[in-house]
């Protein structure tokens, strides 16, 4: 049961990684309107087409699968900060990472362990109600007897 659903996590995991923009999965960029022009920015004339889709939809994390497919991680680390001018407008860009699964993650691994000191629980009762006599080395029926009562 528990190798199950870690297969399914797994598998869940494996798809994220991907499609990560519509699992919402792994490296993002989101940019934000600057109202004045910074001191320090990174002057844009010719922007990949992750931080053009960034710039285009501010607010929104653009989830871009690996920060290979961008040169902005790049211009960030040359020029020492996030804020870029693109015609004219002003920019901050930050880089984030995003593990939508986490939570989902840890969810099930609770569950599955409520699930297992339920199971426990069960058959703990069972022993001492004489249900499974078998199971319990207390009582005095042997198990050939409780096979053959069952049958």
């Amino acid at each position: 049961m528990i190798a199950i659903v870690l297969l399914a996590l797994t598998v869940a995991d494996l798809a994220a990684l991907a499609y990560p923009a519509y699992f919402r999965y792994g490296p993002a960029l989101v940019a934000s309107n600057l109202a004045e022009k910074p001191d320090k920015y990174i002057p844009l004339t010719n922007p990949d087409s992750y931080v053009l889709q960034a710039i285009k939809d501010p607010g929104n994390p653009l989830f871009i699968g690996s920060f290979q497919n961008t040169q902005f991680d790049e211009l960030f680390q040359t020029y020492g900060t996030e804020n870029v001018e693109f015609n004219g407008n002003y920019y901050e860009i930050q880089t984030l990472y995003a593990d939508a699964f986490a939570y989902m993650t840890f969810f099930w691994l609770l569950i599955i362990g409520w699930a297992y000191s339920q199971f426990q629980s069960s058959i703990h009762a069972c022993e001492n109600n004489h249900i499974l006599p078998h199971l319990n080395n207390s009582h005095s029926t042997p198990l050939s007897h409780t096979s053959l009562i069952l049958l």
